[in-house]
């Protein structure tokens, strides 16, 4: 007569093995899910930055008049911190300051992403009553850590349309057609 029991279950061997094939895909799917996180926050900003700019020059062409996109200042007056809630108004006089009501705002970016303009100290951006900017072009540099391209560069031409420069090659840098560099 047979007397041998037959065990069942698992050695410890293959205990490890599967524990250590699932922290291997847990860690992998979230540093992805990270990833995607970072993506869409900074995807959301470049459209807000769109549509915030693209009302800007819309507003200027409506009124016939000078449009101001800046951060304001405690005291009313445009100021280069763009971690400020931004700002759209008829600036006919052209100080830095509401004529009237403000137009838009656009609420402070959310941290992590870090936002800076490229004015020339000057922290706004104007458009004409043509739709073109008034004064000097510019930008914005956002850095959003997290995202697979952390750093973009979200520009003005002179005919007062937007578009977004990617780093693409991931080196920390974009060098703009004028030579400038640019990072975060």
């Amino acid at each position: 007569m047979d007397t041998t029991i037959s065990q069942k279950g698992y050695t410890l061997l293959e205990v490890l093995i599967i524990a250590v094939i699932i922290s291997t895909l847990f860690s992998w799917a979230l540093s992805s899910w990270s990833t995607v996180i970072g993506n869409s926050r900074q995807r959301t900003l470049i459209n807000d930055y769109h549509t915030l700019f693209s009302f800007g020059r819309w507003q200027a062409a409506s009124i016939s008049g000078i449009v101001t996109i800046c951060p304001l200042a405690n005291d009313g007056e445009c100021t280069d911190d763009w971690t400020l809630p931004v700002h759209v108004f008829a600036d006919n006089n052209r100080d830095g300051q509401p004529d009237d009501e403000i137009l838009r705002t656009m609420s402070d970016p959310a941290y992590p992403s870090i936002v800076r303009s490229r004015t020339a100290g000057s922290g706004y951006l104007r458009f004409a009553d043509n739709g073109m900017i008034h004064g000097r072009t510019g930008g914005i540099v956002l850095c959003t850590p997290g995202a697979s391209t952390e750093l973009v560069y979200l520009a003005i031409n002179k005919g007062g349309r937007f578009r977004a420069e990617y780093d693409r090659d991931g080196d920390g840098e974009i060098v703009t057609a004028s030579g400038d560099s640019i990072t975060c």
